[in-house]
């Protein structure tokens, strides 16, 4: 099974997620090793744009280049999970290899 590590990009309460990137070179090479004697397969890294704002795109391309950055400090062959209807193309120019656009496709 894939799964992405999620981070708290936005700072809201409500989402949940990593907050700071702290030490993910060591936490990734944890999962990797793991992994061996798994059956997860670690894909990447996932955050989600800030909602509460009166910029949504300033604050999604905040929240998408700071986990790009995360990304590619640690590791830059991993996925990038970020992107929702409302902002997938803000995503798409911040490199994201996976969308959740349900919104779009079933309205």
């Amino acid at each position: 099974m894939d799964f992405f590590i999620e981070f708290n990009t936005s700072g809201e309460d409500e989402k949940d997620g990593i907050l700071d990137k702290g030490d993910l070179g060591n936490l990734i090479f944890i999962i990797h090793k793991e992994e061996d004697s798994s059956e997860l397969n670690f894909k990447g890294l996932m955050t989600m744009g800030t909602y509460r704002t009166e910029d949504r795109e300033a604050a999604a391309k905040e929240c998408f280049s700071m986990l790009r950055k995360y990304r590619d400090q640690a590791d830059d062959s991993l996925s990038l999970s970020m992107g929702m209807s409302s902002d997938y193309k803000i995503a798409l120019e911040n490199g994201a290899t996976h969308l959740r656009i349900g919104t779009l496709l079933f309205e």
